[in-house]
């Protein structure tokens, strides 16, 4: 019985460490989008990943924030543009 909980708890931790360092690989993108012709801020702009989950909206300010993939692609659409 003691073997059996040594080995679940090694199998346990090395999934929490492995899940751990696959989280620590993303980096925080930030931005601010704004129209190229006047310079104004965009508020509502949708900022997504390409194919993958995930993405952020822009505040009032035309500003966001969110962590990705180091190799992630980014969208950027908004309605009227």
């Amino acid at each position: 019985m003691k073997q059996f909980v040594k080995r679940v708890f090694s199998v346990v931790s090395v999934l929490i460490i492995t899940g751990a360092t696959a989280f620590a690989q993303n980096v925080q993108v930030t931005g601010h989008v704004t129209d190229a012709a006047t310079g104004e801020p965009i508020p509502g702009a949708a900022i997504l990943v390409k194919g993958g989950t995930g993405g952020a909206v822009t505040d009032v300010d035309g500003t966001y924030a969110f962590s990705v993939a180091p190799d992630a692609t980014l969208l950027c659409s908004c309605i009227g543009y």
